[in-house]
């Protein structure tokens, strides 16, 4: 199988980038690309030996630019080669932007494609041996994925299901985000419609109202600047409005409204409008409101493209199902109560016990998603986890659930004492057989605690 070769160059006599960090961002970017391509990649950079050979062969050419980019000397002598290459057949450039310098973020001399990270300085904070812990530096990680997507052109996989997905149109500061949607659903084989496939200059409305049609699923994206007004109206309310008396009309429920986690809202007009569609009912015809980080969103979107209509799982269904949430050093303390639940004809859901978190976020979310009760066992050594799984239940009708979890249950043993927040949430249940027993024929009865 002939392999990929990437080049990437960056300046090497650098006081931001450093060869470790180059070596560690290249390795990286190898693997993400033998993931998606399915094919081996060879890598090289600025800091290697007789790189011009290796230049000359490369299918890929990734410019790591930095505010002092242009200023290298050994940059310079590259540059002549990638002006060369970007004119080859089957051979890319790519302009990866680390800094915000207008001369740089404008150079239109080379024939390359512009990626903006958007970050400060990201060579002296994100650490790249630490991938799995992508919390704190979650946009760097999330943009490189999405960026090592958009240069692998052949690596879309077909679906097991045959779904069509409307990406309404947004505002400014989110379209990035958009695209990066866009990307994730057509990397899982899905079909993005269109909302405007004439244009915005005439029969929007109709525009729009057909791609409802054609639609399974239907994505709102508010963002915190103002979008762009065709005919008077602001784009984001009139397709919202559009979609939602398309919903009525048909009495269809399969829209998604996604407001970014800690969203920075830039107009004191836009905070107004979200304000108002968070209230207004109508509005929300059909829909449901999410607000959570863009991988949050974008997992939670892919399951419900993937969702057929009918559960597989159809003896499961009817089933009262349980979701069980406790640290992951309370594992033994949970034995009585799993051995409980089992003899009754409950589903119990526990926590996924894994290494990647974004596996453990993605099966926390949807367990919120789709359990009939939570029990949550009180843990007095992790008062901030505990607060953070109180928040996660309380609020899990912005996940996607049709209405609030009823039954919420804080399990406590002897001698445990919650604080007045967890008593006002939860219903207070002691770890004993006979509470047990009690609250399980309660759960299976579909009472509402």
């Amino acid at each position: 199988m002939e392999s990929q070769k990437i080049f990437v160059s960056c300046a090497t006599h650098s006081e931001l980038v450093s060869e470790n960090w180059i070596r560690k961002f290249s390795n990286t970017i190898r693997l993400l690309i033998e993931n998606y391509m399915g094919k081996p990649v060879e890598i090289a950079t600025s800091f290697d030996q007789n790189k011009t050979p290796f230049i000359n062969k490369a299918n890929i050419i990734l410019m790591v630019v930095s505010s002092d980019y242009f200023e290298d000397k050994g940059v310079r002598e590259e540059l002549d080669l990638f002006y060369k290459r970007a004119n080859d057949a089957g051979t890319s450039v790519y302009q990866l932007n680390f800094t915000d310098k207008p001369e740089i973020l404008e150079n239109k001399d080379l024939n390359s494609s512009v990626y903006n990270f958007d970050l400060e300085n990201p060579f002296g904070k994100v650490d790249l041996n630490n991938q799995d812990d992508y919390v704190s530096e979650k946009s760097f990680w999330l943009k490189l994925v999405d960026f090592s997507m958009t240069i692998c052109p052949d690596c879309y996989t077909k679906p097991a299901i045959d779904k069509k997905v409307l990406i309404a149109e947004t505002g400014p500061d989110l379209q990035d985000a958009r695209d990066s949607i866009i990307r994730e659903l057509q990397h899982n084989g899905f079909r993005v419609i269109s909302p405007f496939p004439d244009g915005l200059e005439n029969n929007i409305e109709t525009q729009f109202e057909e791609a409802c049609k054609q639609a399974d699923i239907i994505v709102h994206i508010v963002g915190g600047e103002k979008a762009q007004k065709v005919n008077g109206h602001d784009i984001i309310t009139l397709q919202n409005n559009i979609a939602s008396n398309f919903c009525q009309k048909n009495k269809k429920t399969n829209r998604l409204i996604w407001i970014p986690e800690d969203l920075l809202i830039k107009d004191e007009n836009q905070r107004l409008l979200i304000e108002k569609l968070k209230r207004d009912n109508a509005a929300l015809q059909g829909a449901e409101i999410v607000q959570m980080p863009i991988e949050t969103f974008k997992d939670i979107l892919l399951h419900r493209v993937k969702k057929k209509a009918k559960s597989i799982h159809t003896d499961e269904s009817k089933q009262h199902k349980v979701y069980f949430i406790y640290h992951q050093g309370q594992e033994k303390d949970t034995a009585t109560l799993k051995q409980q639940f089992n003899l009754k004809d409950l589903n119990l859901i526990d926590p996924l016990m894994a290494e990647h978190k974004k596996e453990l976020l993605f099966h926390h979310w949807q367990s919120l998603i789709i359990c009939d009760s939570v029990i949550l066992l009180f843990n007095k050594d992790h008062p901030d986890w505990l607060e953070s799984k109180k928040k996660d239940i309380i609020k899990a009708t912005g996940l996607g659930r049709n209405k609030p979890i009823a039954n919420r249950i804080l399990l406590v043993q002897p001698g445990d004492k919650p604080d007045t927040s967890l008593k006002k949430e939860f219903k207070i249940v002691e770890n004993n057989k006979q509470a047990l027993d009690a609250l399980a024929n309660d759960l299976i009865s579909n009472t509402e605690l």
